[in-house]
């Protein structure tokens, strides 16, 4: 049966640990297919932007869906009663959320998403099954925490270098492109360099 590991996330915008996560599963899952999932303020294509060029992510690695977890969303991309879905998820993003909570159904049966380690090599197909692998945090106390972190720090930058310096130092390089892209769209470009 083919892996395919999923790693959804809304990337608003994809930051360096994002990025790093991404490298990490390529790491673990050799031999999986790994896509990148996708809401507000960037669009699909402007996502997909930010992770080719900022991130060096093949564009062939990239799934715009707005279902995330919903294992239909993906009938159309991959042969489902041939392929073990795997979903990587952060721990931020599984606390507090009854999807990971991995209870029985009213019915008594087994939810469709799984923790992986309780998996082994009779794991079933993703129309069937889904499992969840717990995504390593990555990153340092440089870094902006989270996306809405360095959304922040931009948009409360007293001006134009100082917002280029909170990119440079979250990005880990500096792109004109992907700068101008995110400093325009977060800022709505209020802020104007004389």
């Amino acid at each position: 049966m083919k892996t395919v590991v999923l790693y959804p996330g809304r990337f608003q915008p994809m930051l360096p640990h994002h990025a790093e996560v991404y490298r990490h599963l390529q790491s673990e899952f050799p031999d999986a297919d790994k896509v990148e999932a996708g809401r507000s303020p960037f669009t699909a294509d402007e996502k997909r932007q930010i992770m080719m060029q900022q991130h060096g992510i093949p564009e062939d690695r990239i799934i715009i869906n707005n279902q995330l977890y919903n294992w239909k969303a993906y009938e159309n991309t991959f042969d489902l009663s041939n392929t073990k879905l795997i979903f990587a998820v952060g721990g931020k993003d599984m606390e507090g959320n009854p999807r990971f909570s991995f209870k029985p159904k009213k019915d008594g049966s087994a939810s469709y998403l799984q923790m992986i380690n309780t998996t082994s090599d009779h794991a079933l197909p993703g129309d069937q099954r889904g499992y969840v692998y717990s995504a390593p945090t990555i990153g340092d106390e440089n870094e902006a925490a989270s996306a809405s972190a360095f959304r922040q720090a931009l948009l409360t930058a007293p001006d134009l270098d100082s917002a280029k310096d909170v990119f440079t130092k979250t990005m880990g390089e500096f792109n004109q492109g992907i700068f101008d892209l995110v400093y325009d769209k977060i800022t709505g470009n209020i802020m104007k360099e004389s």
